[in-house]
């Protein structure tokens, strides 16, 4: 069952307004479980929390998120997804220019309202903890407020996480490269046309350089919620399209991390012959799919 959810925020002003009335009412549609069913009696402790996709509306694109839903519904999930402030049915200003607004998205812009929401819904799905997850720039937010609630998180639904700021730009030339942390990084674990003069030294020098090997425009708040949900063993499913650059860099980052093996609780799956935002090569059916079997399994039975 679908039902339309208000929520009314009291945010921050807006810098260089402070008069500015943030007094917000943001929209937002719950997918409920059928009341009494076995999956819900079976079901964890536990709801879904979904978060725009840079700019589009709450349903994603191609309906896939909202599709996403009913399946976790169906499998006896509470799934909410919210219009953020400026997006979709929810009032509110973004940024106009695009750079502008996905460069405010990784400065946390939906922070103290993606937590407001998250600690609104709480209650009133009746459960104690959340799954958080969005696309892209949805991720992102998923992954500040976890990084601010801990406590409130029980696991992450990432497709397609962009743990690195638009607009990098990567050296051409030898000595920019040599300087360049980036390359560095990319050298040292596989995906650089040089990294097989270093392969029997990367493992050595990865644990003892450690963070200092990402690069500038790595958004490392966004990192350290990773990290930390990593090691607290929270279950974790990324779903990445499979040869490109976001995939790539997730890659270098677990192995920078945590040597490769984040560990059994976090499900890795590389989606091919598809695009960034999954609309194409039958991948949105799959999102649907993974999430609603990866939910089963690490959810399910448990307390």
């Amino acid at each position: 069952m679908r039902r339309v959810e208000h929520l009314l925020l009291d945010l921050p002003a807006i810098e260089g307004k402070p008069s500015s009335s943030r007094r917000l009412d943001v929209l937002g549609t719950a997918h409920l479980p059928p009341k009494g069913s076995a999956a819900t009696k079976s079901s964890a402790d536990l709801a879904f929390l979904f978060f725009n996709a840079g700019h589009v509306p709450r349903e994603g694109h191609a309906g896939t998120i909202a599709r996403v839903a009913d399946r976790l519904a169906a499998s006896g999930f509470p799934a909410y997804r919210f219009d953020l402030p400026g997006l979709g049915d929810s009032p509110g200003e973004i940024p106009a220019g695009l750079e502008d607004f996905f460069f405010s998205v990784h400065d946390g812009v939906f922070g103290p309202a993606a937590l407001q929401i998250a600690r609104a819904v709480v209650p009133r799905s009746g459960c104690s903890r959340l799954v958080l997850g969005g696309l892209c720039g949805g991720a992102a937010t998923a992954l500040l407020v976890a990084d601010e609630a801990p406590e409130i998180v029980a696991g992450l639904v990432a497709l397609e996480p962009e743990f690195v700021r638009p607009g990098g730009v990567t050296p051409q030339d030898v000595k920019g490269k040599l300087t360049n942390r980036g390359s560095w990084l990319r050298m040292l674990t596989g995906h650089s046309q040089y990294s097989d003069r270093l392969r029997f030294v990367s493992a050595v020098i990865l644990p003892l350089v450690g963070r200092w090997l990402l690069p500038a425009e790595a958004n490392r708040v966004l990192v350290r919620s990773y990290r930390a949900l990593v090691r607290r063993r929270i279950p974790c499913l990324i779903m990445l399209a499979e040869g490109k650059p976001r995939e790539l860099f997730y890659d270098q980052l677990n192995k920078l991390l945590f040597r490769g093996k984040p560990g059994r609780h976090v499900s890795s799956i590389p989606i091919p012959n598809t695009n960034h935002i999954f609309t194409s090569g039958g991948a949105a059916e799959r999102i649907v799919r993974e999430v609603g079997d990866w939910a089963e399994r690490s959810f399910v039975g448990r307390v």
